[in-house]
This record gives C-alpha cells, structure tokens and sequence, in this order.
C-alpha cells in the first residue's frame, strides 16, 4: 500500500512539473506571437536565443522581463522592456493572459543612450510599505521595479484603482 502511495505522489509530481511547463511556454509563446503581429512598433531588445525557445525566456534571465501577479488577480503578468521603431527608447509594458486573450498596458519609456546595452533591469518588488525621503505608501500587490544602471535610478510601479503609479526611490 505505501509503495502505490509513493507511486501515486511522484506521478502526481511529475504530471504538476510537466503541465507548470508547459503553461509557461505557452504564455512566451502568445505573448512573442502577440508582440510580432499586433504591436508593429515595437520589438525586442537584440537578444540571443537559442533554437525555437521564444526570446521571452532568455528576457527573463537577462532582467528584461518579470513575471508577477500586480492586481491580485491570481493570474501571472508579464512586465517587459520592449524597444520603439526609432530604437531611440524602450518601452515598459504589462501583458496579461487569460486563457489566449491578451490584454496590454503600454506603461512608461526611457530614452536610452545605448539600445545595444541599456543597462536598465526589471524585478518584483515585493508588496507591504514602499518608502522614499519623503513618501510613505501602502502597496496591496506586488510590484515593478525599475532599475536604470546608466542613470543611478530605481523606482517601481504599483497598480492601484486601475492604474500603474510611478514611485520613485531616493
């Protein structure tokens, strides 16, 4: 009996593996596809990606991108650099899926001294109280937070009544 036990947890375990994958793949997969043919003024950064993996994943480890859940919702967002027609600027966007609609929030831009390297990373920033010199606020959900290397600058956005709200850190 505990050996069909077992059996049962590790095959449980390795179906939950599998199918988290593939999930994940699929949201690269729309969000890539999505961006190539509705968003035609822009693309992203110059990237290498290996094989037929969507350059989403390499976004990821590269600081590019963030996968987060800013509205409670409980469902996973993407927030990710993306660069303007002119290469000139980069652009911050939110994609969300639900099932294969994708919604977007065309966020904020940065004019960039170098598109080739950018030097500005995405992360999560984690829910709670978001302090500066002379800001205090109450974050419900986490958030984005922009790191602009080049320029010594961090600041996040949190979404409240609808909206992304920039916050800027000293």
């Amino acid at each position: 009996m505990k050996t069909i036990t077992v059996l049962l947890i590790i095959i449980g375990f390795n179906f939950y593996s599998l199918q988290t994958s593939v999930t994940q793949k699929t949201d690269s997969e729309i969000i890539c596809n999505y961006i190539k043919d509705s968003l035609m003024n822009y693309r992203p950064l110059t990237i290498e990606s290996k094989g037929t993996v969507p350059w989403l994943k390499t976004y990821m480890s590269k600081s590019y991108a963030c996968a987060l859940d800013y509205d409670g919702s409980g469902n996973m967002s993407y927030a990710l650099l993306l660069k303007g027609s002119t290469n000139k600027k980069l652009f911050l966007f939110c994609f969300s899926i639900n099932d294969t609609i994708v919604k977007y929030c065309k966020i904020d831009s940065f004019n960039i001294a170098n598109i080739k390297n950018p030097e500005v990373e995405l992360s999560v920033y984690p829910k709670g109280i978001w302090e500066s010199f002379d800001k205090e606020v109450q974050v419900k959900y986490d958030g984005i937070l922009v790191e602009n290397l080049y320029e010594s600058l961090s600041f996040a956005y949190y979404f409240k009544n609808g909206k992304f709200i920039k916050f800027l850190f000293d």
